[in-house]
């Protein structure tokens, strides 16, 4: 019989990637810094309608999944267009944030600043 993990792995939805997570930064871990390679639309059985692809950073993660909060502050620092966040460094800072599916607080990230080659399309005011 296969392990759990083994059994996890198998079993988890086709093209998601290895997501990373709030729950996954060690305890005295506040932020982390990730490396945008490519932007897709989330699979029809997925929560967040973003995924992003990125270096890979704790043990394997590859695929930071953006929620709609997430997707709105991307809107905010660089535009409508969200091609422009390949390439960019994003910073995530862990927070408390309530899941939506068990009713209970978690670690979550929340895009703190994008750096790099995403630029806001709109002039400054």
């Amino acid at each position: 019989m296969l392990s759990a993990k083994e059994l996890l792995e198998k079993h988890k939805t086709e093209g998601e990637g290895n997501l990373l997570r709030g729950q996954d930064l060690p305890r005295k871990t506040q932020s982390i810094k990730v490396k945008v390679t490519d932007v897709r639309e989330a699979p029809s059985n997925f929560r967040s309608p973003v995924i992003l692809d990125i270096e890979e950073v704790l043990d394997g993660r590859t695929a930071l999944p953006l929620n709609k909060t997430n997707v709105r502050r991307c809107i905010e620092l660089c535009g409508d267009d969200l091609m422009v966040l390949k390439g960019a460094t994003i910073t995530l800072i862990k927070s408390l944030v309530n899941n939506p599916q068990t009713k209970s607080l978690t670690f979550g990230l929340q895009i703190s600043e994008i750096s790099g080659k995403a630029k806001k399309g709109k002039k400054k005011k």
